[in-house]
C-alpha cells in the first residue's frame, strides 16, 4: 500500500475552529470517528456559536454604543418577570424592531466615517443585535450554546459554570 494511501486511512475526521484576533485566541477542535456520538458535534458546534457570538456583539460595541439600545430594550421589556406570554414576547420584539429603537440606532450611526452602505449594513447588524436582546430578555431559547443541557460535564465543548 502507498504511503499517501496509509496516510489517508490513518486520518481521522475533525473539526476545527481556530482563531486569533488581537489579544484574541480561540482554538476548538474535536476529533471523530464512528465512535462519536452527535450530541458531541452539536456541543461542539454550540461552543464555537457561543465565541461567535460574543466576538460580534464585541466587535459591534466597537462601533457603536450598544449600551443604548440595550438601555432601549431594558425600558421597553420588564427586567424581574418571570415567565413571558407569547403576546408580550411579540410586543417586545416589535418594539426591538419599532421606530424607538430604530431612532437610537440612526443616532449611533449617524456621522460615521463609512460608505453608506457599510453604514446601512451596520444598522441592519444593529437591528439583529436589538431583537436578540429583546429575545435574551423575553427568555426565548434561540441559541444553541444557551441551552444548559448541552453543557457536558467533562467541561469541554465551552462548558460554563454558574455565576
Amino acid at each position: 500500500m502507498p504511503d499517501s494511501d496509509l496516510k489517508q486511512k490513518e486520518q481521522k475526521d475533525s473539526i476545527q475552529f481556530l482563531a486569533k484576533y488581537g489579544d484574541w485566541v480561540a482554538v476548538k477542535k474535536i476529533t471523530c470517528d464512528e465512535n462519536t456520538e452527535p450530541l458531541d458535534i452539536i456541543r461542539f458546534f454550540a461552543s464555537v456559536s457561543d465565541s461567535f457570538d460574543r466576538k460580534t456583539s464585541e466587535s459591534i460595541a466597537k462601533l457603536v454604543d450598544t449600551s443604548k439600545i440595550d438601555a432601549e430594550i431594558n425600558e421597553m421589556i420588564p427586567e424581574d418577570k418571570g415567565r413571558f406570554t407569547s403576546e408580550e414576547i411579540a410586543k417586545a420584539l416589535s418594539s426591538a424592531q419599532g421606530p424607538k429603537v430604530g431612532k437610537v440606532i440612526n443616532e449611533l450611526t449617524f456621522g460615521l466615517e463609512m460608505e453608506k452602505k457599510d453604514i446601512n449594513t451596520l444598522k441592519e447588524v444593529c437591528k439583529t443585535y436589538a431583537v436578540r436582546r429583546a429575545l435574551e430578555k423575553t427568555k426565548v431559547r434561540i441559541d444553541y450554546n444557551k441551552l444548559e443541557v448541552l453543557v457536558k460535564k467533562s467541561g469541554r465543548y465551552g462548558s460554563r459554570k454558574k455565576k
